[in-house]
């Protein structure tokens, strides 16, 4: 029992490419160049999944296994005028030795058009310490769910209470509230 336990750690341990020759460490990500890692200044989205799972049952077709770890901590889509992006929560990002403020700066550089297969990419340890990112006055950003979050429609978050009571009256709720439950399943 005491041998299976060991080799299912030393698995795990390798598949999430935290051993590497006899030693622990993180493993690395791609910093992007400076043309790209600069401030966004088109609409702004950032909604965080709770898990990677969460990630890969949002988006079963991303290329999230060509990663080294097969690791699926974020992802954006952006076309000229806005960008979405989906990063897991702050407690998966530490489970992985990542922090937010890097990831969220790889993925507005692809939000500024760096191409998907990160030319003039620095690779550095996920851990790498970086300033947080300028967010343009506009951005939106959803938290991680549970707990269900309402927010208003200036993106605002709030209470939920209010809504149970309306809703346990039987009342029917505004059509922004129902706009605004996101459900990615």
């Amino acid at each position: 029992m005491k041998k299976l336990l060991l080799t299912g750690i030393a698995a795990l341990l390798l598949a999430t490419g935290t051993a590497q020759a006899g030693k622990f460490s993180t493993f690395l990500t791609s910093k992007p160049p400076a043309e790209y890692d600069k401030p966004y200044m088109g609409e702004l989205m950032i909604r965080r999944m709770a898990t990677e799972q969460d990630m890969r049952n949002a988006f079963p077709k991303a290329p999230f296994k060509t990663n080294a770890q097969s690791h699926a901590p974020a992802i954006s889509f952006h076309n000229e005028t806005r960008c979405e992006v989906f990063i897991v929560s702050d407690r998966t990002l530490k489970a992985l030795g990542m922090n937010y403020a890097l990831t969220l700066r790889h993925e507005l550089a692809h939000c500024n058009g760096w191409p998907a297969d990160h030319p003039g990419a620095k690779k550095v340890p996920v851990d790498t310490k970086v300033e947080m990112p300028k967010l343009p006055a506009s951005t939106k950003e959803l938290l991680a769910y549970p707990p269900i979050v309402c927010v208003t429609p200036d993106w605002k978050s709030e209470p939920c209470e209010s809504r149970k009571a309306a809703a346990m009256a039987g009342s029917r709720l505004p059509a922004w509230i129902t706009r605004t439950y996101l459900k990615i399943a």
